[in-house]
């Protein structure tokens, strides 16, 4: 698949990415997992989460260099928000480092939280995930910077669902 190649080639150069391969990208897109936005053919944005125990976690944002300022990442984290809450996801969360992706994300009413408000299951797929050999090489793109991830805040939007 021409996009996963396109995507996975993207993430390796993108300084602040980690890497997913192209086999992980396809994965990603099977399970309808992302929003992309060309322009003209060509992709300016995108936005990648995965399924961890009921809770959706976002993953990768990005926006061309080209098309930085004109309110991508806002069109694609709006479209993909809404994505999630028709689908049976439980609450959204993330991880950053970066004060600007905290600040988009309390717009759409994703809050900073404790480590400890996120369910011993899904931290253990967080951990499988994290720990899986396929994850190796953005671990080596990143070499010692991965330790940074440690500093990273956790936010969340928990979703109130009517059946509950």
């Amino acid at each position: 698949m021409d996009l996963a190649r396109e995507i996975s080639e993207i993430t390796r150069q993108e300084k602040f990415l980690l890497y997913h391969s192209p086999r992980e990208i396809e994965n990603i897109l099977a399970k309808g997992n992302a929003v992309i936005l060309k322009e003209g053919g060509k992709l300016a944005a995108l936005m990648l989460w995965s399924d961890r125990a009921g809770w959706v976690e976002f993953h990768t944002g990005y926006v061309a260099p080209e098309f930085r300022g004109q309110g991508y990442y806002k069109k694609i984290q709006e479209e993909a928000r809404k994505k999630i809450l028709a689908s049976s996801a439980r609450n959204i969360f993330l991880f950053t480092r970066v004060p600007a992706v905290a600040n988009l994300w309390r717009h759409q009413g994703i809050r900073a939280s404790a480590y400890s408000a996120l369910p011993k299951a899904v931290w253990l797929e967080i951990l499988k995930h994290r720990l899986s050999p396929a994850r190796w090489p953005s671990y080596f793109k990143h070499g010692l910077n991965i330790f940074k991830a440690a500093s990273s805040s956790l936010h969340i939007l928990e979703i109130k669902n009517p059946e509950n």
